[in-house]
């Protein structure tokens, strides 16, 4: 019908006349036109397949395109022939479908059309998703570009699934995607997960551009990715549209936060974590009042102010601690005060708003702060859980009555963890933390079904914005352990026991080589993984040249299990009779951050950071001078061993002394850092090499 070609051309006008005023070409782009050289890449036939029709974006030759805008819709004359034919189209397609396939090249997964324009034009127009095609792929050559790396992703993915529709903004999300499926780039998916695929991405899409998703800087799959890390891919096709789009709501920020990969707020002392609380709850009180004066015209806005500032204060000074009732009583008692001022003010509206967000903030004996501690093994076998139920316990010695805490052992399987999230729900816990990066996924499903409560996890460099994560500088402890075992080993080696790989263990390695490297130049660390030879477990030596060879200063795991008869963890000298002697033990103190974070949730400065970090998560990494982390020493030490660790250690705790400063020389001799400089938080976090004076390699137990 010429009607539709009419409001076809009105759309392909309005995108020509956007796309000038943004200096954008506003036809079709050419693919010969884009790609001079492409003639000299290799061509391979797909076959016919249905190709998405988003992802058209153009024409292999430079022919027709004047005669599309940019988004596909018609620009020539309604009494055209190419009118009547595009009309001619339509109809067909409202009869009885449109079947003959067009023919597609594509490139870089986007498809340019050689012949069949006005078929993907008005299919476009109609509102169709995807087109019949028969597709011929021109494979540019490899490079380091992004680009080039998410596309040979791309064809990676696509050989195991031939799905088109999937496409990511950065490298390793088809990875990522294939890992939380189940499945790897390697071998073909099963059909039925690839109809469950195809039917969720559908679903997602459609709830996911009615909620304005078109309008982010991302693709669909991009987002779809975020939504499978919390929520399953069952979900999409087992609820309703309402569920999904009340999800898609609550997940609107980590969509935000998916824009900016690997951009996180890391707060590495204890000072940056506790400012805020110093000035925020009067401030924000009287700012509210204030504010409140200005948009009515009433007078005394210092008065306003004394108000916020004495039912702020008053709250504050109550959820840390002292007499729940007097100190109620006493802000009731102010307020009532206070407000027949106001009320001559002309601002009284503003006093129970006040009373009302100060009441929701008190936290006392009879309405205690319920705290839920989930972990994924258990405290008997566990000197990781061990460590946190030590941090759990300090919390009732710091806040008595104020806090009642649960705690939840072996949440390994899925239900196991959700009935422990669901006790926690059911329980009104208004705080919890997970010790282990397992627990990723269900605590920020959690904490997007159930926004009021405040989740950690026990982890580093996570990128999710609905929970914060948290983690300690081991290798600070390490580097001084490192000093400590050089000034005691007689023949320049030391054998070091790794525990299971994760985000401190290379940095704590490789701190520990450089803290003997300070003290001994020539002193070597051999590097053992936990369970890669259990003859070092044994003898207390690594393997084959354990006793024969002398070497007798160890480094061993940290946490102590309570079930471990042979105990033999931290920093043990062997003596020549076999037994062992204590030397050094680094050790965490997670009691002193928990307390860091209940104290700003008892005054209502939680969610109170610095805005440069609002749009970021939020990841806590302290170290020796926060006191989440240490290092106890035997009192059987040398006199002049003490003094040493005791001199690095205050010189680390006042930033004087940095384990990774200067430049660093790894084992294959690459340098890394500067000469005048500290390597910068993030190459710490993600270190893959080992410096110089390493025996070993990466390795280990996930």
């Amino acid at each position: 019908m010429i009607e539709d070609y009419e409001k076809a051309k009105k759309l392909g006008e309005r995108a020509y006349r956007r796309a000038l005023v943004r200096g954008e070409y506003p036809y079709l782009p050419a693919l010969e036109d884009m790609l001079r050289e492409a003639g000299r890449f290799p061509e391979i036939s797909l076959g016919l397949a249905e190709i998405p029709l988003e992802l058209v974006v153009g024409t292999r030759t430079s022919g027709r395109q004047n005669a599309f805008a940019s988004n596909f819709m018609p620009l020539m004359g309604e009494n055209t022939e190419f009118a009547a034919k595009w009309s001619a189209l339509v109809d067909a397609q409202v009869e009885e479908g449109i079947r003959e396939p067009v023919k597609a090249y594509e490139f870089m997964n986007r498809f340019y059309i050689e012949e069949g324009n006005k078929r993907v034009s008005v299919l476009r127009y109609l509102g169709a998703v995807t087109i019949p095609a028969q597709v011929i792929r021109i494979r540019p050559p490899r490079d380091a570009s992004v680009q080039s790396r998410i596309y040979y992703e791309f064809l990676d993915f696509y050989q195991v699934t031939h799905m088109f529709e999937i496409t990511f903004s950065e490298p390793g999300r088809y990875e990522q995607l294939a890992q939380i499926l189940g499945r790897d780039l390697r071998d073909p998916w099963p059909d039925e997960l690839l109809e469950k695929l195809h039917a969720g991405y559908t679903a997602f899409r459609a709830a996911y551009l009615a909620r304005g998703g078109g309008k982010l800087p991302q693709t669909i799959a991009d987002a779809l990715l975020v939504y499978l890390r919390i929520y399953s891919l069952d979900s999409l096709l087992r609820d309703g549209e309402g569920e999904i789009d009340r999800r898609l709501v609550r997940l609107w920020q980590e969509f935000l936060a998916a824009l900016h990969p690997g951009e996180i707020a890391l707060i590495e002392n204890r000072e940056d974590a506790e400012a805020v609380r110093k000035e925020r709850p009067i401030e924000k009180a009287a700012r509210l009042v204030e504010k409140t004066v200005e948009k009515t015209g009433a007078a005394g806005v210092a008065g306003a102010a004394q108000i916020a500032g004495t039912v702020a204060g008053a709250a504050a000074g109550l959820s840390a601690g002292g007499n729940a009732a007097e100190a109620k009583a006493e802000v009731k008692a102010e307020v009532s005060r206070k407000t027949k001022e106001a009320i001559e003010s002309g601002i009284s509206h503003v006093v129970p708003q006040i009373l009302t967000e100060t009441e929701q903030r008190i936290i006392s004996p009879a309405h205690p702060l319920k705290i839920a501690f989930i972990h994924d093994r258990d405290v008997e076998n566990s000197g990781w859980v061990y460590g946190h139920e030590l941090g759990r316990n300090h919390l009732r010695e710091a806040f008595g009555s104020l806090v009642v805490t649960l705690s939840f052992e072996n949440c390994a399987d899925e239900e196991s963890i959700f009935e422990a999230f669901e006790t926690v729900r059911q329980e009104n816990c208004g705080l919890v933390f997970t010790t282990s990066s397992s627990l990723v996924q269900p605590s920020l499903r959690f904490a997007v079904d159930n926004p009021g409560v405040k989740v950690l996890n026990c982890s580093l460099k996570q990128a999710p914005r609905a929970i914060r994560f948290y983690y300690g500088k081991m290798y600070e402890a390490k580097y001084l352990t490192g000093a400590l075992a050089a000034s005691l080993t007689d023949d320049h080696r030391i054998v070091y026991t790794a525990g299971r790989r994760d985000q401190a263990a290379v940095s704590s390695v490789n701190a520990f080589a450089l803290g003997a490297q300070l003290i001994d130049p020539y002193c070597r660390v051999s590097l053992r993984w936990s369970g890669d030879d259990e003859e070092i477990r044994e003898t207390g030596g690594p393997g084959e040249t354990g006793n024969a060879r002398g070497i007798h200063v160890f480094s061993d795991l940290d946490m102590v299990r309570l079930r471990d008869e042979n105990r033999r963890y931290g920093l043990y000298l062997r003596e020549d009779g076999g037994g062992f002697r204590r030397l050094a033990a680094s050790i965490w103190n997670w009691g002193a951050f928990y307390e860091i974070v209940v104290r700003r949730v008892m005054d209502g400065t939680y969610d109170s950071i610095p805005a440069q970090q609002k749009d970021r998560a939020v990841n806590y990494w302290f170290g020796i001078s926060s006191g989440i982390i240490d290092i106890l020493l035997s009192e059987h030490l040398p006199a002049p061993s003490y003094r040493l660790v005791e001199l690095l250690r205050a010189g680390i705790a006042e930033g004087r002394v940095h384990p990774f400063a200067g430049q660093l020389r790894a084992q294959d001799g690459t340098m890394h850092g500067e000469k005048d400089s500290v390597l910068p938080a993030e190459e710490i976090i993600s270190m893959d090499w080992l410096v110089e004076n390493v025996d070993g390699e990466i390795s280990g137990r996930e």
